[in-house]
């Protein structure tokens, strides 16, 4: 019986079979770098720039077909699929934050009902 060593030298599965040459392509570095400037101008609380662009460098890598599918299709197709991508995940952790309160409001709330 062989045992194989499993390590954890990446965070996801995802990661693990990644295929990071996808960015090697100039107009997918590129597009990257414009969805991650934007997603960090459209959720300023939620993602910074650089954040972004190692989201959206990971999104490339981890679905490489479909990437390169979409960059087939020319920047802009590339652009628009990524900007989806990224809009659906980080949509949903802002309106996860929008919707948690702080301990002051719950502390004001609670006084307004006399507790």
């Amino acid at each position: 019986m062989n045992l194989i060593e499993i390590t954890t030298a990446y965070d996801s599965a995802e990661e693990a079979f990644a295929d990071w040459s996808v960015l090697d392509e100039p107009e997918a570095e590129s597009v990257a770098r414009a969805v991650s400037r934007q997603m960090a101008r459209d959720y300023p609380h939620t993602l910074e720039a650089e954040d972004a662009y190692q989201e959206a460098a990971t999104f490339l890598a981890t679905r490489p077909a479909a990437a390169r599918h979409a960059l087939a299709g020319g920047p802009g197709m590339l652009n628009r699929w990524l900007v989806q991508r990224m809009s659906n995940k980080f949509l949903t952790v802002q309106k996860h934050r929008s919707e948690h309160k702080s301990w002051e409001v719950n502390q004001d709330q609670l006084e307004a009902q006399g507790y």
